[in-house]
């Protein structure tokens, strides 16, 4: 996966990149569970650059409140509630 090892850092074996998967399924299932407020960020591998997250416009933050607020009162209940 990693084309050029970061200084310091061999490549990493299968059961390494296994491994990080691993901590990142754990992370992804404690922010399904709630014990996070946000998704964690993976587990960084070395030679691979980290993601970055963009910023939301207004107009679309609008749009998903909007199709929250639908969902919310097709199915009988208020966002305001949680």
């Amino acid at each position: 996966m990693a084309a050029q090892p970061t200084a310091g850092h061999g490549r990493w074996s299968h059961t390494d990149l296994l491994l990080a998967d691993i901590i990142d399924r754990l992370g992804h299932l404690g922010y399904a569970l709630r014990a996070y407020e946000k998704p964690p960020e993976a587990y960084r591998r070395p030679g691979i650059p980290g993601r970055r997250r963009r910023q939301t416009s207004d107009a679309v933050k609008a749009m998903i409140r909007a199709i929250a607020l639908e969902h919310a009162e097709l199915h009988g209940y208020s966002l305001d509630d949680e």
